[in-house]
């Protein structure tokens, strides 16, 4: 048996990060290359692998990682690794059938007393979709975890005030308050923003097919959206790229590279550890659209107004008219 993997415990059995790229190292010693990146080379990783030889979770979560994950969206994928980083050290060694019920509930409640209801209820759902690919391939019969209940979570409500908003953005650089502005100018989740491409404003207008419904929608670029898009073109780019925002190499920023950015916004605003995630700036949109009188359910690109409804009725809070004091009335007559 090999040392235990000190550094990069994501990674799978036998894959190794270096120069800058990834190897998988055979039993022979022999490197061979993957590829530059990490999508890249758990694709090419899965030729590597037997599938018949799948004895252990960790075997079934690698044979996941190179060929399921890398298919799904960024965000998708981004959740997944961390889940599956997160579940490793409790489940890689076992056999898939020897996993009950009880395992699984043992897992996520003391995953929710560390790290809270919503990780342990996504830790939950990958590790029953994982087992769903395990039957698919043979390894098990049945999904343990289809036999247990997720935490019930309470809807999000959270909404920035404007004066945390102006704290934030006092603390942030350039480019994040440039994909602040967007994100309340045009409700945009942070996935569609990072990647907007050049290409897609045109003739005035900006153009964006949603990642999470695939729904267009198109934003005319005028006024507030008009400067900010003007001060996101004048970014710094050390070389040319297609993208609005980019990397210093011209690449898109993905997801994770930019909330590591939000994190030190928050740290430096001093509300870190604030209940404030950057999609709540997508409920302010939406909250305060709707004071302006803005078509709030286009904003968003929602196919039902229930949706809309309920995504702002979460974050708005009623003002209400108090009563007068019983007797207050017969009192002044008096």
């Amino acid at each position: 048996m090999g040392r235990k993997r000190q550094s990069r415990k994501d990674l799978p059995e036998r894959v190794y990060q270096k120069h800058g790229a990834y190897y998988f190292v055979g039993i022979n010693k022999k490197w061979s290359l993957l590829g530059k990146t990490l999508s890249e080379a758990l694709k090419k990783y899965g030729s590597f692998m037997e599938p018949t030889k799948l004895h252990t979770l960790g075997q079934v979560f690698d044979r996941y990682l190179a060929e399921i994950v890398p298919e799904q969206k960024e965000n998708t994928q981004i959740n997944k690794r961390l889940a599956i980083r997160r579940l490793r050290p409790v489940f890689s060694s076992v056999a898939p059938v020897t996993v009950k019920p009880c395992h699984v509930y043992e897992y996520v409640d003391l995953r929710q007393k560390k790290n809270g209801k919503a990780a342990a209820n996504l830790d939950q759902s990958v590790l029953s979709d994982v087992f769903t690919y395990a039957i698919r391939w043979g390894v098990c019969e049945k999904n343990p975890v289809k036999e247990t209940k997720r935490f019930i979570l309470p809807k999000r409500n959270r909404y920035i005030t404007d004066a945390e908003y102006n704290l934030l953005y006092g603390k942030a650089n350039p480019l994040v308050r440039c994909v602040m502005d967007m994100a309340t100018i045009t409700g945009l989740r942070k996935g569609d923003i990072l990647k907007i491409k050049l290409g897609d404003i045109q003739n005035d207008e900006l153009s964006v097919v949603t990642q999470k419904t695939g729904k267009k929608l198109i934003f005319k670029i005028v006024d507030d959206l008009a400067e900010a898009i003007a001060r996101s073109k004048a970014l710094h780019r050390p070389v040319l790229s297609t993208f609005l925002f980019c990397t210093h190499r011209g690449g898109k920023i993905t997801v994770y590279n930019f909330d590591t950015q939000w994190q030190r916004v928050k740290r430096n605003a001093g509300l870190y550890e604030a209940d404030l995630h950057f999609h709540d700036l997508r409920g302010k949109a939406a909250t305060d659209g709707k004071a302006d009188g803005v078509n709030v359910q286009q904003l968003l690109g929602h196919s039902s107004s229930s949706t809309t409804d309920g995504y702002i009725k979460a974050r708005e809070t009623d003002r209400i008219q108090p009563l007068k004091r019983v007797g207050a009335t017969d009192e002044k007559a008096v």
